[in-house]
């Protein structure tokens, strides 16, 4: 750096010596004929709007049967000012076809369930980003998720009967009184607010659906002795998620069941500053206990969990404890028996 600050300055205080030094008489210079403009510059290739407007594909998923593939296409909204990612199905044997339509907002994160059947995926139609639900065959897509939060990232349990999800804990109100008194602002990697992991079960198409029965007010017990009998049984609610991790002490930043449906693997870390990913670890949550067990715990990170077939090993990357030279290392494979044990490489 203390070699560039020379030239830098030799640079901007040449024009003004050439200048003060000027020769009376004029300097004669070649005409080369008009200078073009840059707007008459011929550049070859394509235009700076042309590139915007190109479609880009992401997100592929591959059904189950194999026959099918749902992935994203992001295009340019020249007239919103934005960026718009909609999910297309790409049948075998058959054009792929446009899936979501999303009114100045985007569908995102096509994931299968187990069984095919469904589709669910990333929106925000209106109340922060949750999990949505729609057939691949088509058809109106509908909400899994009613969250106060927005849902971050989702998996599929393998009886396609759940979905695990995460999402921030709600901001806290002394933060909200200070946004409305001070404005916007924030202590970098000092504020923050810690992801959890959720539960909800999956029943899409309820039949009766929940506005055709009448339902006590929102908050009053089921078995309340203020609500009529008749109102009790008839009464038809969406699933309510359950938490299933919780506390400050560590945020979750990435997770996968078990493919017999009973655990998850976890990767988790002190805050979700870019800083702590060097000190993450894995444990495993019992579902049915919500039990957090852990399972790695050493110096450096461990991160990436995915179960074996069979639900006995856990594979995950680790710098093996190299917390050093880990930031431009190759990190490496590792695994270990999903009750606990030494890890092998």
């Amino acid at each position: 750096m203390r070699l560039r600050t020379p030239l830098v300055l030799l640079v901007l205080v040449a024009p003004y010596r050439l200048n003060a030094q000027q020769p009376t008489q004029p300097v004669p210079v070649a005409s080369a004929g008009p200078t073009p403009s840059l707007a008459q510059t011929s550049v070859p290739g394509p235009a700076f709007e042309e590139v915007l407007s190109l479609r880009q594909v992401g997100s592929p998923a591959i059904s189950p049967d194999g026959r099918t593939v749902a992935f994203t296409v992001t295009t340019a909204d020249w007239k919103e000012n934005r960026f718009d990612t909609e999910i297309w199905i790409a049948r075998e044997g058959a054009p792929a076809v446009q899936l979501t339509r999303t009114e100045k907002q985007s569908s995102t994160t096509p994931r299968w369930s187990p069984d095919g059947r469904w589709l669910a995926f990333l929106t925000d139609r209106g109340t922060k980003t949750q999990v949505w639900l729609i057939r691949p065959d088509g058809g109106e897509a509908q909400p899994l998720t009613q969250a106060a939060e927005a849902v971050s990232n989702f998996r599929w349990a393998p009886d396609s009967r759940r979905i695990a999800f995460t999402m921030q804990e709600p901001e806290a109100d002394s933060m909200k009184q200070r946004r409305d008194r001070l404005g916007e602002f924030a202590v970098e990697d000092a504020e923050y607010r810690q992801s959890h992991l959720w539960m909800v079960d999956v029943a899409p198409d309820p039949w009766p659906a929940p506005p055709e029965r009448p339902c006590a007010p929102a908050g009053t017990p089921r078995d309340s002795a203020r609500i009529a009998a008749p109102i009790r049984d008839l009464c038809v609610r969406p699933p309510e998620p359950v938490k299933l991790t919780s506390g400050a002490s560590f945020t979750v930043a990435s997770f996968a069941w078990s493919p017999d449906g009973s655990r998850i693997a976890i990767e988790h870390r002190p805050d979700p500053s870019i800083n702590s990913r060097e000190r993450a670890d894995i444990s495993v949550l019992t579902v049915a206990t919500k039990t957090l067990r852990p399972l790695v715990t050493g110096p450096g990170y461990e991160s990436g969990p995915v179960w074996s077939p069979d639900s006995r090993w856990i594979a995950y990357s680790t710098d093996a404890g190299d917390t050093s030279s880990n930031w431009y290392r190759n990190g490496q494979l590792a695994k270990i028996a999903a009750d606990g044990g030494t890890p092998m490489r």
